[in-house]
């Protein structure tokens, strides 16, 4: 038996209804020009008509979608996770008590004349309800306040508020250390992240490019439409990359690759840090895969002494040793030592608070400009007429 190599540039999965399979490796097969093939195939119903499957050599290989999980803070508020909404709820009642209470205990002290002599030696003004709102927002931020109560009331009411929301302040902000390390785990398939606004990309092989562009029984069509959309952008070149190129877009960027799954953890492990290797998730593609095997010509006379070789290896541990050398498992994730830099994407809820305060006083101060310009003749009127009395 003479050993001959014929090598092919690709599988040649195009189907012609007249010449069948008549390109690349599996044309060879179908008119005889090999007896085995050198490289794994899928196993359509429609291929058993011209090919007979041996042996699956390689085992766990499986194409899929690999991409970089967000931060939480891409999908979800931070500030509003680290208590539950009936914890927020009821520090909103709580607050607006101890505001009542303090507010009616400072309109006693006013009443009284040794606490109003008191507030008179430093020069205080009446405190009056908006003053005690914002001595409320001061204790929430843990800031200091203007006006403080003089009673022994007043001091325990005040007292009890901050001794409070000292609490709730550091629970607070060791809930958010710990969200700031989290990612997004909403993302669980290819649905999820097209309407996540990923970009998407293929490994620039044959059968992604042939599953992309072909409908086919194996293929979830609604699911293909969303990629093709992606990945044949209008006015873009196709995004169709080396292993290497399209792992480096999903490390840099918000970017779904889609590959075979041992050669990216093979990169994924050589290139990615220890904090990158934590957010790298998995998803199934578009077509439903099967158990890849080798092939060969239907009435082929070599299958049995084939598949005796392929027993020794296996029986021997020559498979297993290939097997673990060749394959590198999915990169493993340790979560001691991960350093995460706070961003714009974290603090946006904390801008979009202060440009809408800002505005906001903006606003207001020209609404009071143009009624006291409306206003101002009128009260100049008025003082005439006094003056004139």
């Amino acid at each position: 038996m003479t050993h001959h190599i014929l090598v092919s540039k690709d599988w040649g999965l195009e189907y012609h209804p007249v010449k069948k399979y008549h390109k690349g490796m599996l044309g060879d097969l179908v008119y005889g020009r090999a007896d085995v093939a050198g490289t794994l195939s899928y196993t359509p119903n429609e291929r058993f008509e011209y090919f007979k499957y041996l042996i699956c050599s390689i085992r766990g290989m499986s194409v899929s979608f690999v991409f970089r999980a967000p931060s939480l803070a891409y999908s979800t508020n931070l500030f509003a996770l680290p208590f539950d909404g009936k914890v927020w709820i009821s520090c909103a009642v709580v607050q607006c008590i101890c505001c009542l209470v303090i507010w009616i205990i400072m309109k006693w002290e006013s009443s009284k004349q040794a606490y109003a002599d008191y507030k008179e030696i430093y020069i205080e003004n009446k405190a009056e309800f908006m003053d005690v709102v914002l001595m409320q927002i001061g204790v929430v931020c843990q800031m200091d306040y203007y006006y403080e109560p003089r009673s022994l009331a007043g001091k325990i009411a005040t007292f009890s508020l901050l001794l409070g929301f000292s609490f709730i302040y550091n629970a607070f902000c060791a809930k958010i250390v710990i969200l700031l390390q989290s990612t997004a785990d909403n993302l669980y398939n290819l649905r999820d992240v097209y309407y996540a606004n990923f970009e998407m990309g293929l490994e620039n092989t044959p059968y992604n490019r042939f599953f992309v562009n072909n409908p086919a029984k194996r293929s979830d069509e609604f699911l293909r439409q969303l990629v093709i959309s992606r990945v044949h952008s209008k006015g873009k070149d196709p995004n169709y990359f080396t292993g290497q190129e399209g792992i480096k877009r999903v490390q840099n960027s918000f970017f779904a690759f889609q590959m075979e799954k041992s050669a990216a953890a093979n990169l994924i492990e050589a290139s990615f840090t220890n904090e990158q290797k934590c957010s790298v998730r998995w998803i199934e593609t578009f077509f439903k895969e099967d158990i890849a095997h080798l092939g060969a010509p239907k009435n082929t006379s070599y299958a049995e002494y084939i598949l005796i070789g392929f027993h020794k290896m296996f029986e021997t541990g020559v498979y297993a040793r290939e097997h673990t050398r060749s394959f590198s498992k999915l990169p493993k994730c340790s979560k001691s030592g991960i350093f995460v830099s706070v961003g714009l994407m974290e603090c946006y809820f904390a801008f979009f608070i202060f440009i809408v305060g800002v505005t906001l006083s903006w606003i207001i101060l020209f609404v009071e400009l143009i009624i006291d310009y409306y206003l101002r003749p009128k009260k100049n009127r008025i003082f005439r007429t006094i003056k004139a009395q």
